[in-house]
């Protein structure tokens, strides 16, 4: 990758919808949400620096004028030389657009829901770190 493409990755917003079930918090659906054209849906796979903990929201407040895609964790390619980063799978999540007759453009958010998250969560680092590089 170089600096230009490096200048263009993307850092979709990541957050958690939850709910209270019998005083428990119940989460609902993880949502990366993009701006136009952040990305690249001639691609195969888009990485993006993924950690927790994200932004927590309750699921009231779910923003559903913003079209949206749900994906499964079979979309997500996790990458050993890239730690800290989640790819997704663009080609997959593509094809399962056009089945609904929707140009992938317009999608700006990508759901993964309830049932998928706890495998999600445990892959993530809990942290973000963060390296600087000094040269002479």
């Amino acid at each position: 990758m170089d600096k230009k493409e490096r200048s263009k990755s993307t850092m979709p917003q990541q957050r958690l919808y939850y709910d209270y079930v019998d005083n428990m918090l119940i989460p609902y659906w993880y949502v990366l949400t993009f701006e136009y054209g952040e990305v690249n849906w001639d691609k195969p796979v888009h990485y993006y620096e993924a950690y927790k903990p994200f932004e927590f929201i309750k699921r009231h407040e779910f923003d559903d004028s913003i079209i949206t895609t749900s994906i499964s964790l079979a979309d997500l390619i996790f990458n050993k030389h890239k730690p800290g980063q989640i790819g997704l799978n663009i080609a997959a999540i593509k094809e399962e657009i056009y089945r609904y007759g929707v140009d992938p453009w317009v999608v700006r958010q990508l759901l993964l829901p309830s049932h998928e998250i706890d495998g999600l969560v445990s892959m993530l680092p809990t942290e973000r770190q963060m390296s600087l590089v000094v040269s002479d």
